[in-house]
């Protein structure tokens, strides 16, 4: 079975922070905004009478103002080191600082963009459930928000509650998202109809990627692995060799084709694919380990461990390949 991919970004860019900034900035009046007529008069909570305001009542009045604009550019302050924080994948001090905001402000009419990352964070952490528990709560007051809406359905996806997942997929097809949106929108129900086992539906989605955007690799690479799953596995094979051959800088490619290569029982050119990828990719621990596996299965017990050992070096736990480190020495 190839792997599966679909386009999620986690960060936003430069413009995007300044935006919501401004936003939060606006909503917690460190903007300027139209001035309003201070009340000459207030009512005497002990009497019910009307009187003039007094000394003691401005300077009362002056002071709460003045923590509220302090409460204010502290919680501009933990958004502004938030945002960062996230941007230099500092995602615990970002957590951090997006909690102490919320806590200094929690009726900022802003505060759906601050949970909304919190998911972002929870999601980048597989916290699946968490996550989907913080969009909610940015839904249950903003409806439309997609950001939240499409991260809600990745969780969904990931948690096996696929007709959740196509729930949300539908509403937000209902809010006429953007073209590059919507061919996100398009890739993420493709992945979940074949989660479902639903391949033939998968493929109407992504033939509808394809007619619109003929150069879309992911698509493409999803087409294939579909074929497969349709069991059109020479199909499959074809459309792989003639990707592989369009785009022989793409790692991606050789290295679905050397996974279906081993499905179809042809290790030794799923051996080469893996070493096409690797040159491209040299520092992929998970190739390593896939090609070790290959090497296992041909009985070449000397090259796998030394794949193994390159695994490790690049980043895999020694431990997750005990099982395949044992192979190698019977």
């Amino acid at each position: 079975m190839m792997a599966r991919h679909f386009p999620l970004s986690l960060h936003h860019g430069r413009a995007l922070q300044s935006a919501l900034l401004a936003v939060l900035c606006v909503a917690a009046g460190l903007l300027w905004t139209a001035p309003q007529a201070a009340a000459q008069t207030i009512i005497d909570m002990n009497t019910g009478q009307v009187r003039p305001k007094t000394a003691d009542d401005y300077s009362q009045e002056r002071g709460i103002k003045e923590r509220q604009r302090a409460d204010s550019l502290a919680y501009i302050d933990h958004v502004r080191r938030a945002l960062n924080a996230m941007a230099a994948d500092s995602l615990q001090e970002a957590e951090s600082r997006l909690h102490q905001a919320l806590k200094l402000r929690p009726d900022a009419p802003g505060n759906y963009l601050l949970k909304h990352h919190l998911g972002d964070i929870a999601l980048a952490h597989n916290d699946w459930r968490q996550a989907v528990t913080l969009y909610t709560d940015v839904l249950a007051g903003h409806h439309d928000y997609l950001p939240s809406r499409y991260h809600r359905a990745v969780c969904y996806y990931e948690l096996g509650s696929l007709t959740a997942a196509a729930e949300d997929c539908a509403a937000i097809l209902r809010l006429n998202p953007s073209a590059e949106e919507r061919t996100r929108l398009l890739f993420l129900r493709a992945a979940i109809q074949a989660k479902g086992h639903h391949p033939d539906l998968a493929m109407e989605d992504i033939e509808i990627i394809l007619r619109e955007d003929p150069e879309n690799t992911a698509a493409a690479l999803m087409k294939a692995r579909l074929l497969d799953d349709m069991g059109q596995r020479q199909a499959a094979l074809d459309l792989l060799t003639t990707f592989v051959a369009a785009h022989p800088e793409m790692a991606e490619g050789f290295t679905a084709r050397a996974q279906l290569l081993d499905a179809m029982g042809r290790t030794e050119a799923a051996i080469d694919d893996y070493a096409a990828a690797l040159r491209l990719t040299p520092d992929d621990a998970y190739l390593y380990r896939d090609r070790a596996a290959l090497y296992l299965k041909m009985g070449q017990k000397a090259a796998a461990r030394r794949d193994l050992d390159a695994a490790v070096k690049y980043g895999m736990p020694r431990a997750a390949l005990h099982d395949m480190y044992r192979q190698t020495q019977r």
